[in-house]
């Protein structure tokens, strides 16, 4: 979710259009008058969503696309232009502008482009989230000569066809989470998203916010809107580790 924006823009009044427009989104809206406020203001505070013109005395649109980017590389920014230059536009993108919007522009497209903005920010969170996961959980195997553990991995390839859930039990140290890989790794979900909590590192005033995911400022410390884990793992895996291990009213709240 884009929370917090900066408009920056030497025109009033493309200032004043831009936070009101923002405004009946819903957006905290902070303004700079030109390129060097705007550094400055990006230097000592976060924003998600910065709007800047390009053309501006001094310090222009890239020169503050650069700054926004080197403090935050995941901060989105639109250049605005009243000159529809192929030349600014590409080297924008290329320095990672999201857009580059030619003025003047309606309120729908203020709102298109907000929104488009939006699901991108999501999506760099969820990729960013999923990839932390995929670098834990590498491809792991089992070598067995014993007639119970052959028997294990014959049960496993017939539970990997299963869209069934599966419970894993065992002394600690035994290998269960190497055995719900196997059988994530051998079912049809294998390029999909292998997904493990912990559940005994979770308090249990959290979990239902790591299950099912919260919005940004829903609780304190909720600084960003995340996906839960159930969402993450859509079409893949997830691994419930130490599910005993919470309240007997959220594991009901699971099975249902």
């Amino acid at each position: 979710m884009i929370k917090k924006v900066l408009i920056v823009d030497d025109d009033s009044l493309i200032r004043n259009f831009l936070k009101d427009s923002l405004k009946k989104l819903k957006k905290d809206v902070d303004i700079a008058i030109n390129g060097e406020v705007a550094i400055e203001k990006i230097q000592k505070d976060n924003f998600d969503l910065i709007i800047t013109d390009m053309k501006m005395p001094k310090k222009n649109g890239i020169d503050v696309l650069k700054i926004a980017k080197q403090k935050n590389p995941n901060v989105i920014v639109i250049i605005i232009s009243a000159f529809a230059k192929i030349q600014n536009a590409t080297q924008a993108l290329n320095l990672g502008a999201f857009t580059y919007l030619i003025k003047p522009f309606s309120f729908d497209t203020i709102d298109a482009v907000i929104k488009k903005a939006e699901e991108h920010k999501n999506l760099i969170l969820e990729n960013s989230f999923l990839k932390k996961e995929i670098s834990n959980h590498n491809s792991s195997d089992i070598i067995a000569k014993s007639p119970y553990m052959q028997n294990l991995l014959n049960n496993i390839d017939k539970i990997a066809k299963s869209s069934s859930s599966v419970f894993i039990s065992g002394e600690s140290g035994t290998g269960k989470e190497v055995i719900a890989k196997i059988i994530h790794q051998r079912s049809n979900r294998a390029n999909s998203p292998f997904i493990k909590v912990n559940l005994a590192a979770i308090s249990a005033t959290l979990i239902e916010s790591e299950f099912f995911g919260h919005e940004k400022g829903a609780f304190t410390g909720a600084d960003t809107t995340k996906k839960g884990r159930f969402e993450l793992a859509n079409k893949g895996t997830l691994l419930l580790d130490e599910i005993t291990e919470i309240p007997i009213h959220l594991q009901a709240k699971l099975l249902r």
